[in-house]
Formats: C-alpha cells, sequence, structure tokens
C-alpha cells in the first residue's frame, strides 16, 4: 500500500517538471556553463589553436572563409622559381665565352690529373729522355719491348693542348672562321690532330718505301717524346690564358712560341743526328724530306693566319 503511494507522488511530481529537467544538457558537454559564457544552450566551442593546427583531425564547425588564417608572404620574400631556358634561345658570346674557358680548363686538369696518377712514373721517364740521348735509347728500347701504347696518353694530351693554344692564338689575334667560337675550338682541336697524324703517316710510308725503318721508328718515338713533355708545357699556359691577366695574354703568347720554337729547333738537331749516316748518300731525298714535312706545313699555317688578319 505504502509503495502504490510512493510511485503515484512521484509520478506527479515528474508530471509537474519541466520535460529537459533529467536531460537538459545531454547533447553537449555536462561540464560546459554556457551561460557564464553568454552563449546560446547547443552552441559548440572550439578553442581557436585547434583551427589554426593543420594535424588536427577534426571537422571544422561553422569556419568561415574569413575566420580562417591567411598565408601571406613576408616582405621582401619572393618564391623560389625555377627558370628553364627557352628552347631555340641563343648564348650570348660572353656567356659562351665563359663556358668554353670552363669546358677547356676542366678537361685539363681532369686529363693532367690521369696521367699524373697513372703514368706519373713514365712521365718523369719521357722527361729524362728530353733532356738526355742515353735515356732517350733506353727508353726507345724499353718502347719496343712493351709497346707504344703507354706513351700515346701523354702524346694525346700534347694534341689537345696544341689545339687549345692554336684556339687562345686565333682569339688574341682577332682571326675569325668557322663562324662562332665552338666552331673555331673544333677545327683548331681537329686542325692538331690531323696534322701531327699526317705527318705520322707520311713517315710510315716512307718507311716502307725506303730501308730506314728502324731510323724511322726511331725518329717516331722522338716526337712522342718531345710532343709529352711539350704539352706539359702547354697545359699551365692554356689555363693561363683562360682564366689569367688579359693585359700578360700577349707577352705570354709570344713567349710560348719562341720556347716552341727553341724546342723544335732542339727536336730537329736531335733527328739529324738520327738521320747522320744517311746524309752523306741521300742529300737530296733528306732536303726533300725537310721542306715537305717539316717546312712546309708551318709556312702554310702562316700563309692561313696572315690572310686572316
Amino acid at each position: 500500500m505504502k509503495s502504490k503511494l510512493l510511485i503515484a507522488i512521484f509520478v506527479l511530481v515528474a508530471g509537474a517538471m519541466p520535460p529537459n529537467f533529467l536531460w537538459a544538457q545531454s547533447e553537449g558537454n555536462p561540464f560546459e556553463l554556457l551561460h557564464r559564457l553568454g552563449m546560446k544552450p547547443g552552441a559548440r566551442v572550439v578553442d581557436p589553436v585547434i583551427l589554426d593546427n593543420p594535424f588536427e583531425l577534426i571537422v571544422r564547425p561553422n569556419a568561415s572563409v574569413a575566420t580562417q588564417p591567411k598565408k601571406t608572404l613576408r616582405k621582401g620574400r619572393k618564391p623560389f622559381k625555377i627558370l628553364l631556358p627557352k628552347i631555340g634561345e641563343g648564348l650570348s658570346p660572353k656567356t659562351l665565352t665563359q663556358r668554353l674557358h670552363f669546358g677547356i680548363v676542366t678537361l685539363v686538369l681532369l686529363f693532367l690529373a690521369f696521367l699524373m696518377t697513372l703514368s706519373g712514373v713514365q712521365i718523369q721517364k719521357t722527361f729524362q729522355a728530353f733532356l738526355n740521348d742515353n735515356l732517350f735509347g733506353q727508353l726507345h728500347r724499353e718502347r719496343e719491348a712493351r709497346g707504344i701504347w703507354p706513351f700515346l696518353p701523354a702524346y694525346f694530351f700534347f694534341l689537345l693542348n696544341v689545339g687549345f693554344f692554336g684556339f687562345f692564338l686565333c682569339r688574341q689575334f682577332n682571326v675569325a672562321f668557322g663562324g662562332n667560337l665552338l666552331n673555331q675550338l673544333l677545327i683548331c682541336l681537329a686542325g692538331s690532330i690531323t696534322l701531327f697524324l699526317l705527318k705520322h703517316l707520311i713517315l710510315g710510308v716512307l718507311a716502307l718505301i725506303f730501308p730506314i725503318e728502324k731510323e724511322i721508328g726511331r725518329y717516331l718515338f722522338l716526337l712522342v717524346v718531345f710532343g709529352s713533355v711539350l704539352g706539359m708545357v702547354l697545359a699551365p699556359v692554356n689555363i693561363f690564358l683562360a682564366y689569367g691577366n688579359a693585359k700578360l695574354h700577349e707577352n705570354i703568347i709570344w713567349g710560348t712560341l719562341g720556347l716552341v720554337a727553341v724546342v723544335y729547333l732542339y727536336r730537329s738537331f736531335r733527328g739529324v743526328w738520327i738521320a747522320n749516316r744517311f746524309m752523306d748518300l741521300n742529300k737530296f731525298h733528306f732536303l726533300m724530306y725537310i721542306c715537305s714535312v717539316e717546312i712546309a706545313p708551318l709556312l702554310v699555317f702562316g700563309k692561313l693566319i696572315s690572310q686572316q688578319l
């Protein structure tokens, strides 16, 4: 009887209360005191720090464009851009000259490092054979036993330096040919390699025609030795002509030409010593060789240069 009376009283009291008395804040946080913040019931409060955090994985409620932080660049700073050259856009003569000089110096230094690392002892013997004829004979016998291949890298280095020096020589005296500077450099390199290979070919043909194969072989090796030494001399000269003081270029070029002339005369004297026993018997053929192989190329080269000046 008492229990039924208590249930009836509870129903009457509950009916008199507001409907949201027990579930007033069921939709939100029961610990939020919205009336202190001056907000309407049901509104959601989000910390501004959460809105600025790009790594917060929440749905941003009622976030308008006006409330979003604007990404602005600081004054004085510009976005990084990679500017690629347009297709067909040519290089200026100054830029092309700088790149050619850089390529020449890089190739010379790399080749020189390669030679000093792999053929340092061979180059030392070459310098000794350049100064002493007896040591030249020993190195020649070593060449006959081992072949000519160990000496070819230093000789090719000489051919490259001759081409580079010819390029700087033509630029110093304003000798224009072949169009742009790159074509001039390639023509100088091709001319240097062709000239010396043609000389070796002529000497090889003479060795097949006349019974002077031994002497021709010795003289060809003399060309390789002197060329290898001269290539080591021309390498620093080319580096200076590429990046040295322009006021000293003409003096350096004339000094180098004088040194090359002295080396050429010294080599010619050593060559005459090799062919000493043939001079009395074949004076006519010897003079023909001197005029056609040694002197004629120099005259033709000088004539071409004088026409361009």
